[in-house]
């Protein structure tokens, strides 16, 4: 059973390894962390896998 840990919690804030570890969490999450997808579209598109219908762009990115 994993719990989840408040970050702000002065208990928490104090093991650096526990902040470490969620700072490294939450940037593996940040929308910078994924390549480009037009690269991804287009190879499908070519290979007759799909086609595009819409673009969408993240306004922002919650991880809870």
């Amino acid at each position: 059973m994993v719990t989840p840990l408040d970050h702000r919690d002065p208990a928490v804030a104090r093991r650096a390894d526990v902040m470490a570890a969620w700072r490294r969490d939450l940037k593996q999450e940040a929308p910078w962390a994924y390549k480009d997808i037009g690269p991804v579209v287009s190879s499908l598109h070519a290979g007759g896998v799909a086609a595009p219908v819409a673009e969408l762009r993240p306004l922002l990115t919650v991880k809870g």
